[in-house]
């Protein structure tokens, strides 16, 4: 089967600090379903998901945690 797009949320192994979206067209899946990333993507990234289209990220963990009050941030 082939995607015409995904995006994958990732973290650069580099910078596991935020959290990153890509957008991938065309791309081949194997039998078993899942999609066939390029292996220098593969490589430098921990992936969290694959998701069907092209997907924004309105808001993360991350980013909700860092608006906390000071007391409430543990």
């Amino acid at each position: 089967m082939q995607h015409d797009t995904i995006t994958v949320l990732y973290y650069d192994i580099q910078d596991l600090q935020q959290i990153r979206r890509r957008c991938f067209y065309n791309m081949k899946d194997t039998k078993g379903g899942r999609v066939i990333l390029p292996e220098h993507f593969r490589q430098t990234s921990l992936i969290v998901a694959v998701l069907e289209g092209d997907c924004e990220v309105l808001n993360t963990l991350g980013e909700r945690y860092a608006q906390l009050p000071p007391a409430a941030n543990f």
